[in-house]
């Protein structure tokens, strides 16, 4: 069995294309058995639009449902309060061989604000996409060492645009599936 997992968290707020291309682009670079895609039950830092955790563990569980090396966890909705990184590495790590964390560059900018971030990059191999707007560079010197950079191109679509296109009646379709899409029509989140 591939003890090697990749590992996508965040608020999922919703789940979209470039969630999913990071995921199956690490999949294959790092020869992983699976990714978990684990969505936080109340994310650290203040979310504007935050629809509960169970909508976004079910836009989860639609998002992907078409690859079957890809799964979903409910494990920082179940251990309940903040989400930290951290605290489910340590959890992670007990089962788990090889453990890959898949980020933005934006999320390696923010890395030195997290919990515990000198621990996060001992437990894990921190995989980063470069996004428009938060160059790689730009990483502090000591966590970028630990980092590796993935070579790939990458979606710029964020979950934060895709809520104002929402709230603005401004078409969705295309940077997120549509099995996400129909479930934010039929449940009027994000108006």
């Amino acid at each position: 069995m591939n003890t090697k997992i990749g590992i996508i968290g965040g608020s999922f707020n919703p789940p979209h294309y470039a969630h999913l291309f990071m995921a199956i682009e690490t999949l294959y670079q790092f020869n992983l058995g699976k990714v978990l895609f684990i969505p936080a039950n109340i994310p650290p830092h203040k979310e504007e639009g935050l629809v509960s955790a169970v909508h976004r563990l079910k836009m989860v569980e639609l998002a992907i449902a078409d690859e079957e090396r890809f799964q979903v966890s409910d494990m920082e909705i179940k251990r309940g309060g903040v989400s930290y990184t951290v605290d489910t590495l340590k959890e992670l790590k007990q089962s788990y061989g090889e453990i890959y964390f898949i980020a933005g560059s934006d999320s390696a900018l923010d890395l030195p604000h997290w919990k515990e971030p000198e621990t996060i990059l001992e437990l894990c191999t921190f995989t980063v996409f470069e996004r428009p707007g938060y160059p790689f560079v730009k990483v502090r010197e000591n966590l970028k060492r630990k980092m590796v950079l993935m070579d790939s191109l990458l979606l710029d679509v964020s979950s934060r645009e895709l809520r104002s296109r929402i709230r603005e009646g401004k078409p969705v379709r295309y940077l997120l599936p549509c099995s996400v899409e129909r479930y934010i029509e039929e449940n009027s989140l994000y108006k």
